[in-house]
């Protein structure tokens, strides 16, 4: 009994003790880059005119993107309205040459409003070494501008009887 009470004791002085200490920090190694994404930052059009924004993941030399490893682009846009998506998600499948070494991708935006809106660009793929593969995740952000666009004014009409315009020759 009294082995009974010791071990108890023991136990509760133990967890009452771990709870006390400060959680054990993780060893946040950075990790070297090995990836390079390529994607302009600004971004900018007339309202109703079809933008094309261009993003490209490639791999540093001596790594490759997994090609049996999904490859996801996801998209949003902040302020939600103004700014329309073709697509939210894309997929390898949707790249320019999704057989490629270094998937590019043709994002495609239609400004309805003009103003400015932020477009956030959620990456993910796997990147291989020599022996091992590591997911990856990566956000990125790109400013859109939507101008206006500007009317083109029809040049000016001519009167019935008035006498037409010559020209000095």
């Amino acid at each position: 009994m009294r082995l009974l009470v010791c071990a108890i004791a023991l136990c509760a002085t133990a967890s009452s003790a771990a709870a006390q200490r400060p959680p054990a920090k993780r060893n946040k190694r950075k990790l070297p880059p090995d990836y390079r994404i390529k994607l302009a930052p600004v971004l900018k059009g007339e309202v109703g005119k079809p933008l094309v924004l261009s993003l490209t993941i490639a791999p540093l030399p001596g790594y490759a993107i997994s090609k049996a490893g999904p490859v996801r682009i996801g998209l949003s846009v902040k302020p939600s309205k103004g700014l329309g998506l073709r697509r939210r998600r894309y997929w390898r499948r949707h790249a320019a040459d999704k057989r490629a070494d270094n998937p590019r991708f043709d994002l495609r935006l239609l400004p309805g409003n003009p103003g400015s809106y932020q477009l956030r660009v959620a990456v993910r793929f796997w990147v291989c070494g020599k022996h091992t593969c590591r997911p990856v995740r990566d956000v990125r952000s790109v400013k859109v501008s939507a101008t206006a666009a500007v009317p083109v004014s029809p040049p000016p009409a001519t009167q019935p009887g008035a006498p037409a315009a010559t020209q000095p020759g």
